[in-house]
């Protein structure tokens, strides 16, 4: 962060979670041709891009300023990942007032939380400034616009965001863009206990297999279901469950059917079972311990 900091007028910072360029010595570096082909990361730099450009055109006309997006090797940012992309904020004059690219990286932070499934776990509030009503109208506009042309595009090589001087905590874009489709009806809810088979975090689905009244699950060949976390926070509950000596968690699930008449089973709650604690549970329709 001490570099980013150091370079005039950066908005965000972007990199891959898995290094595209790994260094072999001072002068030779190992490329993975798979991680530089990135539809998503692709599409979501034109999103912030256009974002930022529109947004200076009708709010910030006062500036004469351009956006520009940079490509690095930067071994002195990460030895590790040198890869890097900067999204600079250029004007003749120089440097821009702090206040202003912390503005601008609002913008993109509240961006970022619409277009992403999970936008509201996977970006911090933490030292975002106040937007007008219009301010934030366009945002809004401006991410259903971006669902539209790219709703449910899979990010398949997870990028991390970072938004120097506004905050430490960096976005991670992972999983799915957005969905315009509305859900119409909720068709079923159950609750149950079932063993974890894991999740991926791309994709946000939890793997689960039921287990009887023993919790003892009655086919270890039968294919786990399918259900998508609502949350980020559930992929890493069902992941450490998983890894775990005992491998049951209690989840309350939600069968919905949306607009185009597609059926999917989410998972609306999911905790972790200790056997110390399985005399405190009755087996059934409840997350609940008896009373």
């Amino acid at each position: 962060m001490e570099q980013l900091n150091g370079t005039q007028n950066v908005i965000a910072a972007i990199r891959l979670q898995k290094g595209a360029i790994t260094p072999i010595s001072d002068q030779l570096y190992l490329v993975d041709r798979e991680l530089t082909k990135n539809p998503a990361l692709d599409k979501i730099l034109v999103g912030i891009l256009t974002l930022l450009e529109t947004y200076l055109a009708t709010f910030r006309t006062d500036l004469a300023a351009t956006v520009r997006r940079n490509e690095f090797i930067w071994s002195e940012w990460d030895k590790r990942n040198p890869f890097v992309i900067l999204i600079n904020l250029e004007q003749p004059s120089g440097p821009v007032h702090e206040t202003t690219i912390k503005e601008l990286q609002t913008i993109v932070a509240k961006f970022a939380g619409k277009i992403l499934q999970q936008g509201e776990d996977l970006v911090s509030s933490d030292g975002l400034i106040a937007l007008t009503e219009p301010q934030e109208k366009f945002v809004a506009e401006s991410a259903q616009t971006f669902i539209c042309h790219n709703e449910n595009q899979n990010i398949a090589h997870p990028f991390i965001c970072e938004l120097p001087k506004l905050s430490d905590c960096p976005i991670a874009f992972q999983g799915k863009v957005n969905s315009t489709v509305h859900v119409d009806k909720v068709c079923e809810e159950t609750s149950f206990f079932a063993k974890s088979d894991g999740a991926r975090e791309d994709s946000s689905e939890i793997f689960l297999k039921p287990v009887d009244k023993n919790f003892k699950v009655e086919s270890e060949k039968k294919k786990s279901a399918v259900y998508i976390a609502e949350t980020f926070s559930m992929t890493q509950i069902a992941s450490s469950a998983q890894a775990s000596d005992f491998q049951v968690v209690k989840v309350r699930a939600i069968k919905r059917r949306d607009t185009k008449g597609t059926t999917r089973d989410y998972v609306q709650e999911i905790k972790r079972v200790y056997e110390h604690e399985l005399k405190d549970f009755e087996f059934g329709d409840t997350l609940d311990p008896k009373d």
